[in-house]
């Protein structure tokens, strides 16, 4: 437990919170152990950038962080499995009229789910003969117009995030979406994009959305001087991925102690050790 004020407030997802690992095996605890900061660990599995702020904004407005960092991946799982039906307020979280088991309620189900239907297809039209198994597409693209109004949604939490850490003068730092198979130069580790692309029609659309939504992230760290972009894609690009993901979007014990130790290290090359809140 933190008391007082932290010196950094961790919000995002299950990334974040640590899901697959024990919870002495989380990057926001192999920081605090390793920096004697305090810091808080606000992570909630399957929680989108939105509601990831609001937490900051209601479970958190007793207290007054140096640092926030804004951790979320499942926009983007969101917008690839529901496509043009996603709405800006789309969550995991079932309203319907039927009770059905917890763990339904989570991304990692919708990815599984939707990876085993897909390779499902494709074993049926490996079946066929050739002439009649020429669709190897598995499911419609995310139109233009909504991958640009999801951008733009985004956008806009972003902003409100930002406009919240002014007000409560306190340092921002986005992070990236980094899946396990997210590879810069490719060529580096071709195990891994062997490994986990397989079904292209599938991670090309997140991979395209991917990018899209990191590069506002870093466009609007750009814009405000106590917003900061930690690009630990591009480093965690440098090492072999296949030891450092649990699955599709989960961290090792390794892997979030290389986040750590990436993240530290940038802290201290931002002088965000040393600096007062905003």
């Amino acid at each position: 437990m933190v008391s007082g004020d932290p010196d950094i407030l961790m919000l995002g997802d299950s990334v974040p919170f640590g899901a697959g690992v024990e919870d002495d095996q989380t990057y926001p605890y192999y920081l605090a152990k390793k920096t004697s900061l305090k810091v808080i660990n606000g992570g909630v599995p399957s929680y989108s950038l939105r509601q990831a702020f609001k937490r900051w904004e209601d479970d958190f407005a007793h207290i007054k962080p140096k640092i926030v960092t804004l951790h979320s991946s499942n926009d983007v799982s969101l917008l690839t499995h529901y496509k043009d039906t996603w709405t800006p307020k789309t969550t995991w979280e079932y309203h319907g009229p039927v009770r059905i088991p917890a763990f339904v309620n989570i991304a990692l189900f919708h990815y599984s789910s939707s990876l085993i239907k897909k390779l499902r297809h494709y074993q049926s039209l490996m079946k066929k003969p050739k002439s009649e198994a020429s669709d190897l597409s598995f499911g419609s693209p995310v139109s233009d117009d909504t991958r640009l109004m999801f951008l733009e949604k985004m956008a806009e939490t972003i902003d409100k995030a930002i406009q919240y850490s002014l007000k409560t003068r306190a340092i921002l730092v986005l992070i990236p979406i980094n899946p396990m198979y997210y590879m810069i130069e490719a060529e580096k580790n071709t195990s891994v994009v062997v490994k986990h692309k397989n079904d292209q029609s599938f991670f090309n659309i997140i991979e395209r959305v991917c990018r899209d939504l990191n590069m506002l992230m870093m466009r609007q760290a750009n814009v405000y001087p106590h917003v900061y972009f930690f690009d630990v894609l591009t480093q965690m690009d440098t090492l072999d991925r296949n030891i450092l993901y649990l699955d599709f979007i989960h961290h090792t014990p390794a892997g979030n102690e290389v986040f750590e130790i990436f993240f530290d290290n940038f802290l201290k090359d931002s002088g965000l050790k040393e600096k007062p809140a905003a």
